[in-house]
């Protein structure tokens, strides 16, 4: 049985996509059918869409974006076939003048095992929004530093959780 690369690894190539404006290679890890929401694109109905009304517009007006991985929870189902990715992430967003300005988030991504792609999965569903004014938002209960470092009530390593089939059993 082949052994699919880690969920990290499928993070840091979608990242890197987004770094690169890659849009191309960004498609190869998407279902055509996905579903999105976006801090651009209020809802996305296919591939074409999130291309054409999320990442064309934020992609090319972005820098250093980053998954960080310290915050990364899976929510695995029992096969291991769906896999619910919830993190922050970071990057730094370009005014039309080129001046940047801190642009931080949180995204919740939906992957199903998919032996064609390139990483083993593809997503199909996303949704990225961007922290509020001056907020460092969390993935689970927990509290900011002053400086604005999150302090996760789920220290690392303990953030991957299998979610049972039936959840009313």
């Amino acid at each position: 049985m082949k052994t699919l690369p880690s969920v990290s690894q499928w993070l840091d190539h979608f990242a890197a996509c987004v770094r690169n404006r890659d849009l191309r290679q960004g498609r190869k890890l998407f279902d055509p059918k996905v579903r999105a929401f976006g801090t651009r694109a209020e809802q996305a109905g296919d591939l074409a869409d999130l291309e054409e009304h999320q990442w064309r517009r934020v992609w090319f007006n972005t820098r250093g974006f980053r998954f960080l991985h310290e915050t990364v929870t899976q929510l695995i189902s029992d096969d291991g076939s769906l896999i619910c990715v919830l993190a922050l992430w970071d990057s730094e967003g370009l005014n039309p003048d080129d001046q940047t300005f801190v642009r931080r988030g949180r995204c919740t991504i939906a992957l199903r095992r998919e032996a064609s792609s390139p990483l083993g999965y593809v997503a199909i569903h996303t949704h990225f929004s961007k922290n509020a004014a001056g907020r460092t938002l969390m993935v689970q209960v927990g509290r900011c530093s002053k400086s604005g470092t999150p302090r996760l009530a789920n220290p690392p390593g303990r953030g991957n959780r299998k979610i049972a089939g039936n959840q009313n059993e």
